[in-house]
């Protein structure tokens, strides 16, 4: 996708226009799952039949986990031949959700955003719009341990413009192709950085993204954030030395305290 107009130019985005197509696929996540494996994406996951919610359990959210081989072979067998097909990005990957459709003006928003932050380099687009060259999920490369705000939105009341959601591994996820879209009945689409159509049965790599401006990162980094991306990236983490009286009260602990503190003490393997 291209956006080359300077900041304080209105933006446009260069695309070709696009067909709609059958959606009477019989093995959607069957058909996406072992090419977006192939190209790098780690979270595969299936939907219900067009529609865009609910995730699997235990595979989004900070806690989530990236689904392996033999989750994914096992979805392909049991899942609904019409099961739309989700990413879960992962650390270092941010998804920008534009929508310009029905009164929405997150193309207002979008150009206000490349004035102040400059443009956004050329990049992947998906979307289920044939006819609507700005709305989609522009995806870039970004810092590993960046979190950043929900949603891109300026001004206050009546003038406040917005309707971008930013997709991050923690929150949202990409419905993409070969998914059909719940509303439009269309298929979802990658378009090329030129802005070109790609063709189905292509996908965009995961190590092929664009880093995002380093304005654009700093106007979208969250000021006080979440846990870090860390709490996904080192599950298997071992803990740390912790000094328990830091946590300790002033006085002698009670008959209970002292119970429940020594047979925590066995179960770890304590003696004394």
């Amino acid at each position: 996708m291209r956006y080359e107009d300077r900041p304080g130019d209105d933006t446009e985005a260069i695309h070709k226009p696009t067909p709609r197509t059958n959606t009477q696929d019989t093995a959607i996540y069957r058909r996406g799952a072992p090419l977006y494996r192939a190209a790098g994406w780690a979270g595969v996951c299936p939907l219900r039949a067009r529609t865009k919610t609910p995730p699997p359990t235990g595979f989004t959210g900070w806690q989530g986990v990236d689904p392996d081989d033999e989750q994914i072979e096992t979805w392909i067998r049991t899942q609904r031949a019409l099961a739309n097909l989700m990413l879960r990005l992962s650390p270092g990957q941010l998804g920008i959700d534009v929508d310009d459709y029905e009164g929405k003006n997150g193309g207002k928003t979008l150009a206000e955003a490349i004035r102040r932050w400059w443009p956004l380099p050329p990049t992947y687009r998906n979307s289920a719009r044939a006819d609507d060259p700005v709305s989609g999920h522009l995806l870039y490369a970004v810092p590993q341990d960046l979190v950043t705000i929900g949603d891109i939105k300026f001004g206050e009341g009546a003038g406040e413009i917005g309707d971008i959601e930013l997709i991050q591994p923690h929150h949202r996820f990409v419905v993409c192709w070969p998914s059909v879209h719940p509303k439009t009945g269309q298929r979802y689409r990658w378009y090329a950085p030129d802005g070109s159509l790609m063709p189905e049965g292509e996908v965009p790599r995961a190590d092929d993204l664009p880093e995002l401006p380093e304005a654009w990162v700093e106007g979208l980094r969250k000021k006080q954030p979440s846990p870090p991306h860390k709490a996904r990236q080192q599950r298997d983490r071992q803990v740390t030395g912790y000094d328990l009286s830091d946590a300790m009260t002033p006085g002698e602990a009670s008959p209970s305290v002292l119970h429940t503190l020594k047979n925590a003490l066995r179960d770890l393997g304590w003696k004394p």
